[in-house]
């Protein structure tokens, strides 16, 4: 795009522009035909508090500028100077942030801020096995992730919890649905930052990635862990000297879902495509299916009266009675599928013979007048 003050992506479908008004840069990404609007101060915040608070920069310098296919932005506050540079790679927006101290900081917390003015019934939040839409169906007394509508809480967790470190948040504007997918790029060499949402007025949400700021449930410097318990963790803040920096890598992605509900599938189709994840096995594949057969086969529990695939073997280190295990995710149906799979490609009817004797009895092992087995649970 030749444009002064805007880059696009390879495509031409995406747009992001900048421009100077009163003292701050407001951006613009523009995507589908809808337009994310942010402003560069309540972009870059900084928190100099405990607990930590980000507030937007009070900027007393704002620049921003064209190098190449990258939209450039300075700005500076009494203590801070932070710099952000933009640029379309393979069609997604990435920037990489910075935060310099001019002067000795303590206590000190940098965050990227993506603030949404939203209609909170509207609102999808999803962390990667984290956060499903406040996962309603956690029972009240069990301690787990939540994320409560009162205004000023958060819920914010290092993002190497995370399988993909990926913030993302669904809304409805305008009769439409819209997302925001905030990708962080891990970094070996500072491997604190975290990930999360805070609602930090009426009427908006936000998506952070801060420098180590954590809150569980609404509480700010508590995390959770050690089977769902409760503690306290003051790591999270920085000690900055002055002219040191703290930089980090995102790529922010802004699009309309395919259809209502769907815009956390972007964490796993552009988080593949960003992360790139290779690995080299440790074993062929055949190794891979002699071990589980082997596995499958420890699994079964010969009996004329309650045949099946353990959950638990006996002896084990839970103390706990042998047992198989039903339930919604079907552990024994899944192993018994696998043994009968196993059991027609290499010809062997006994394994066949297993599934069916464990399908049966869960059909008719019922000890009253309805089949099936009731419970997620059989005890042997």
């Amino acid at each position: 795009m030749s444009n002064n003050n805007a880059i696009a992506s390879a495509d031409k479908k995406q747009t992001f522009e900048a421009h100077r008004v009163n003292g701050d840069i407001e951006l613009a990404l523009t995507s589908a035909g809808k337009q994310l609007n942010l402003r560069f101060s309540s972009l870059m915040r900084v928190s100099f508090t405990r607990p930590w608070d980000y507030k937007a920069l009070d900027l007393k310098t704002a620049t921003h500028a064209i190098s190449g296919n990258k939209l450039i932005v300075q700005g500076s506050s009494d203590r801070i100077e932070a710099t952000a540079e933009f640029e379309f790679r393979e069609n997604r927006l990435c920037c990489q942030c910075s935060w310099k101290a001019l002067e000795n900081l303590q206590d000190v917390g940098v965050a990227l801020v993506i603030e949404i003015p939203l209609d909170l019934s509207t609102e999808r939040v999803t962390l990667p096995m984290c956060l499903y839409n406040g996962n309603p169906s956690l029972g009240k007394e069990t301690v787990g992730p939540r994320f409560p509508k009162s205004p000023g809480a958060s819920f914010v967790e290092e993002e190497s919890r995370f399988p993909i470190p990926c913030a993302n948040l669904e809304w409805k504007e305008d009769g439409a649905s819209r997302y925001v997918s905030l990708f962080s790029m891990p970094d070996r060499d500072d491997p604190e930052w975290t990930l999360g949402f805070h609602r930090a007025g009426v009427g908006s949400l936000c998506i952070m990635a801060a420098s180590g700021s954590v809150s569980f449930n609404g509480v700010k410097d508590e995390n959770y862990g050690s089977k769902n318990t409760r503690f306290k963790i003051e790591s999270g803040y920085r000690q900055l000297k002055k002219e040191s920096s703290l930089t980090k890598s995102f790529v922010i992605r802004f699009d309309t879902p395919e259809q209502e509900g769907w815009g956390f599938r972007d964490i796993v189709s552009s988080g593949y495509a960003i992360y790139a994840p290779k690995v080299t096995p440790a074993m062929t594949l055949d190794e891979v299916v002699a071990l589980k057969t082997e596995a499958v086969d420890e699994r079964w529990n010969e009996s004329d009266t309650a045949p099946g695939f353990l959950c638990v073997a006996p002896d084990n280190i839970y103390l706990r009675p042998p047992y198989y295990l039903w339930g919604w995710t079907g552990q024994s149906f899944k192993v018994s599928l696998c043994s009968a799979r196993e059991g027609f490609e290499t010809g062997k009817p006994e394994l066949v013979d297993r599934a069916r004797r464990c399908v049966e009895f869960f059909l008719k092992g019922s000890m009253t007048g309805v089949k099936g087995l009731h419970r997620n649970k059989y005890k042997l």
